[in-house]
């Protein structure tokens, strides 16, 4: 087995980082485009919530069809074609002249994240030993972590001076460099993973859909990607309910993704140390805490450490993939992630619409009260899901190893 170098693993996964970062930007940027919107087209909450959510729809409808062709057709070919759609989208939406249009071209930019998010993770799992794999893809969502951070910010200025249409140019330049980064690292003859074969639905309802440790990972995925909806509401909650400014309000968001830049390795450290269901349901409680005091918590040095909060515990999403990789075929590893992320996505693109006329029939501290509720029955349903680290060794053997050939 032909193993990358050291330097190129890491070059491989600096080119993903940019990626994740751009595509976990392109799904926060709207948060501090909302009110912005909703001035523009005189829009309820329920419709601006509609708006909120048409990234998630968008995501969670392709997520399956997009791990499947990045394993049949490449990974490195679909991670291309996904950034250039996601670039294209964005500049429609800055062309949209109704809310309808802003919700159907946000939904068609998710496209390309679908095509990403299976083919990458697979990618990192196959370039990295599993002894590195924790580490690897918490630097990954780091990355996506950092997008989080800067998109919103960036965003919040060009809606301040110019508007909310010139804020996508941002996403598109983004989109553009990351790009021509990742073309560049993994334009080489020595990457990862090549098929063994074609993929047929035999494959898929034996090695996917008959695979029960994967559908018990994915009900823990489900309910990580559940509780962590409340960030779309954040800023305009500070707007609506305290009359801070929409860069103040960026500002307070930061504080988030900024958190989990850090708390992803930590996360996997208490995970290693004290086992995942501990601390996958201790930090649900937690973040059930943190929901609950949010709305009513004045802008100030408490808020700041509410957010803190909401940012460590959201980060258990880590823990929860690196399992999962125990669980997969290999060569079937992006369809089985985007089978996983289709359920969380799914019941994540709910959330915003409930929560929005939640917010219309009483107000946003109602909607995070309804949050919280969520977040509480995640830890019963953790506490009663069986995942171990080493779960279906023989299903995995049962399948040819890959050989390392080019990236595709």
């Amino acid at each position: 087995m032909k193993k990358l170098h050291l330097e190129s693993k890491y070059l491989i996964l600096s080119s993903c980082c940019l990626s994740v970062l751009t595509y976990q930007g392109a799904r926060d940027i709207m948060s501090v485009l909302l009110p912005s919107i909703q001035n523009d087209f005189s829009l309820s909450y329920t419709q601006l919530g509609a708006i909120a959510g048409a990234f998630d729809w968008g995501f969670a409808s392709s997520l399956l069809i997009g791990g499947y062709l990045a394993d049949k057709y490449g990974r490195r070919r679909m991670i291309s074609i996904g950034l250039v759609w996601l670039a294209v989208n964005s500049f429609l939406v800055t062309l949209a002249a109704t809310y309808q249009q802003v919700v159907l071209f946000r939904f068609l930019s998710a496209f390309g994240f679908a095509t990403y998010f299976g083919a990458a993770n697979s990618l990192i799992a196959e370039i990295f030993e599993p002894s590195e794999r924790g580490k690897a893809i918490g630097m990954h969502y780091s990355g996506g972590a950092v997008g989080r951070l800067l998109m919103p910010l960036i965003a919040a200025f060009v809606v301040g001076t110019m508007g909310w249409r010139e804020a996508f140019y941002v996403l598109i330049l983004a989109a553009i460099l990351a790009l021509i980064f990742f073309f560049f690292t993994t334009n080489s003859r020595q990457g990862t993973v090549a098929n063994e074969g074609p993929i047929n639905f035999a494959d898929f309802r034996e090695m996917v859909w008959k695979n029960k440790g994967l559908w018990q990972v994915m009900l823990l995925y489900s309910i990580s990607v559940l509780t962590g909806t409340s960030v779309v509401f954040i800023p305009i909650t500070l707007v609506r309910t305290w009359g801070t400014s929409i860069t103040e309000a960026a500002l307070y968001l930061s504080i988030v993704p900024l958190v989990m830049i850090f708390a992803a390795p930590l996360m996997g450290t208490l995970s290693d140390r004290f086992g995942w269901k501990p601390v996958i349901m201790i930090s649900m409680a937690a973040n059930a805490i943190f929901l609950y005091l949010f709305p009513i918590v004045p802008p100030g040095i408490f808020l700041i450490l509410v957010l803190v909060g909401i940012g460590i515990v959201s980060r258990i999403i880590t823990v929860i993939l690196a399992i999962s990789m125990d669980v997969m075929v290999p060569r079937l590893r992006s369809t089985s992630l985007g089978f996983i992320n289709t359920a969380g996505a799914l019941a994540l693109t709910l959330l915003p619409i409930v929560g929005g006329y939640i917010a219309d029939i009483s107000s946003f501290r109602y909607t995070f009260i309804f949050m919280a509720i969520v977040s509480l029955l995640g830890v019963g349903a953790t506490g009663i899901v069986r995942v171990h680290t080493k779960v279906e060794r023989s299903l995995t053997e049962a399948v040819p190893q890959s050989s390392y050939r080019d990236v595709r």
